[in-house]
């Protein structure tokens, strides 16, 4: 997920800057122009609150303004789950819910493939969450792990699974959160990437849930495995501590 950042006033004073139709060109090709300035603005590699504004308004226009059908079912798909995402960037949790909602039935009613629908469930599961409507959120990320079990290849599993985790961790089953848990580092041992911050993250949500259970000597052998890393060090320290305590 990208940064937290506050949508401000400014987005009362953008509406000029991307013409809505320009007399000279096809509704279409307006409506492409708006999408791909939307995109840049959503991909820039330093975003701000003025960027992410804007993207957000082109993206409302996309979606306002565009006949779905099934040339441009995918743009308007996109349009929804970025500004959602933009949404949920800066908090606004029931506004991105609505968002990736309306991909979702977007996406089912053209009956696009499944793998387009993945991110709009996980992160619908992820925004329930935030609005503490954990029975939602678990229904969502069941859908996401359907999808996934059908298309291995998706991206972000490993966050599919340590939200899993989560829910069963505040649920306070953490046997089944460990379960998840250890799905997550799994899939990020396997990955070439395999991030150094999601390997302690996770290690790390393991052993909190391994102390939950009061099996504290693995739970402190776990921390200890992670403090080379030199990540979140103090507070490796101070659950460390907890646990021999």
């Amino acid at each position: 997920m990208k940064r937290q950042v506050w949508i401000s006033m400014v987005l009362l004073s953008c509406w000029s800057r991307v013409p809505l139709l320009a007399q000279n060109d096809t509704k279409q090709q307006t409506i492409q122009r708006i999408y791909e300035q939307a995109i840049q603005q959503f991909n820039k590699a330093e975003p701000n609150e003025r960027t992410d504004s804007l993207a957000l308004i082109n993206f409302r226009r996309v979606i306002t303004y565009s006949e779905a059908t099934k040339l441009t079912v995918n743009t308007i798909l996109n349009s929804y789950l970025n500004a959602g995402i933009l949404s949920q960037t800066h908090n606004k949790q029931a506004q991105a819910l609505v968002f990736y909602q309306k991909a979702i039935v977007t996406g089912r009613r053209f009956h696009v493939a499944d793998s387009l629908l993945f991110r709009p469930y996980l992160y619908a599961g992820t925004a329930h969450y935030y609005l503490h409507s954990f029975d939602s959120s678990t229904y969502y990320y069941k859908r996401a792990e359907q999808i996934y079990g059908r298309y291995p290849q998706l991206d972000e599993a490993r966050r599919l699974y340590n939200s899993f985790g989560v829910i069963y961790y505040e649920a306070g089953n953490y046997q089944q959160s460990i379960n998840y848990f250890q799905k997550a580092l799994q899939l990020n041992q396997q990955q070439s990437a395999n991030s150094k911050d999601m390997l302690s993250r996770y290690t790390s949500n393991i052993a909190s849930a391994l102390r939950h259970l009061e099996q504290y000597d693995s739970a402190a052998n776990l921390y200890k495995k992670l403090l080379p890393l030199n990540i979140n060090r103090d507070e490796l320290l101070v659950n460390l501590g907890a646990t021999y305590l």
